[in-house]
């Protein structure tokens, strides 16, 4: 009795080439007799409902280059990430850091920045210079800033949203910001170039 191996079902026995490695003709008959030496064939076929084309296709802005079918086992993961991470209820201090941009200007980033909660920059008189959502630093940090100056960074609520200029600490409720994460702007950064050399004569 042929046994399938796993995913097939047998289809049948037909006529062999004569190597053997073929079908050849229709499929035999149930009760058909045989009444002379023959090779046959025991023919397996995918069962249905257990098998689905995998086509890999190019999105806009790329080719796929090579093979497009699948000859060797393989893995896919599905790769999961969270939407509308939901508020901590945890004002922590936040990853700062200090750089100065090609035009001298200077600039802090705070690093994983929380988009459900709001940010501070103050000076070191906790005067408050510039306020932004988690969502907005992201991708941009407080820009326009002093080099070789000190400044405080504190994450807030997202509904805290201090006026410029007013002093932190005194125009809001405890609970509503974190302890404040020092930051300094540097002296140099993408402005330096390095020293220059002048070549020239004396009179």
């Amino acid at each position: 009795m042929p046994t399938p191996p796993p995913h097939y079902s047998f289809d049948g026995w037909y006529k062999a080439t004569s190597n053997g490695s073929n079908k050849t003709g229709p499929k035999l008959a149930d009760g058909t007799a045989i009444n002379a030496s023959i090779k046959l064939l025991a023919n397996f076929e995918e069962t249905e409902g257990e098998w689905f084309d995998l086509k890999f296709v190019s999105g806009p802005h790329g080719t796929i280059e090579g093979s497009r079918t699948i000859n060797a086992d393989q893995t896919y993961t599905a790769r999961f990430i969270l939407i509308g991470i939901s508020d901590d209820n945890i004002l922590a201090m936040p990853d700062t850091w200090g750089t100065v941009d090609s035009d001298g200007s200077g600039k802090v980033s705070v690093s994983g920045a929380n988009e459900n909660r709001r940010y501070a920059l103050t000076d070191m008189d906790d005067r408050v210079v510039g306020t932004k959502l988690g969502s907005q630093l992201k991708n941009a940090g407080f820009t326009g800033l002093n080099p070789c100056t000190g400044y405080y960074v504190y994450k807030l609520n997202q509904s805290a949203n201090p006026d410029i200029d007013a002093i932190l600490p005194d125009h809001l409720d405890p609970d509503t910001f974190s302890p404040p994460s020092r930051v300094t702007v540097p002296a140099l950064g993408t402005n330096y170039g390095g020293q220059k050399s002048w070549t020239g004569k004396y009179l």
